[in-house]
């Protein structure tokens, strides 16, 4: 089992290596990586360029539907979906008018900056600290606590 298992391995990552060398190697290819790679950076430039000045902030509108996220669709039939990031992407000019299939990616910065500016960031980015660190500490293993480092 353990030689199947080596030899699958080595074919998965022989083949992604070649697959990686196939992309890098079209100029084309290797923009659209930097594209991707630098999206958070690039939409954060178009929001804060244009919040609040031409768009006002947000005010939590786009948190709103966090609270329907916890219950499932079974429960609830008629829960409403979240369309927020196509709602975002035509309000800041990013997509079509007509498209209502295409969502505009908004990074959680970039959302928190939309709704409450500088602060939000600020304020949200300290919750989601203190959530990661309070479920780090909760499903932490309990053995790692008895080790004394070296």
């Amino acid at each position: 089992l353990g030689k199947i298992y080596k030899k699958k391995k080595e074919n998965i990552i022989s083949s992604e290596l070649k697959y990686s060398q196939a992309v890098l190697q079209s100029a084309e290819n290797r923009r659209d990586n930097f594209r991707r790679l630098s999206h958070s950076f690039s939409s954060l430039l178009i929001l804060v360029e244009k919040t609040p000045s031409e768009i006002r902030y947000l005010n939590g509108e786009t948190y709103v539907i966090l609270i329907s996220k916890l219950i499932p669709r079974i429960i609830w039939r008629n829960k409403p979906s979240d369309t927020s990031g196509n709602m975002i992407g035509k309000k800041y000019k990013v997509l079509n008018k007509g498209d209502d299939a295409t969502s505009w990616n908004v990074p959680i910065i970039n959302e928190a900056y939309i709704n409450f500016g500088y602060s939000g960031v600020i304020f949200i980015m300290l919750i989601l600290g203190i959530l990661v660190r309070f479920f780090t500490n909760f499903f932490q293993i309990k053995t790692l606590k008895t080790l004394k480092p070296i």
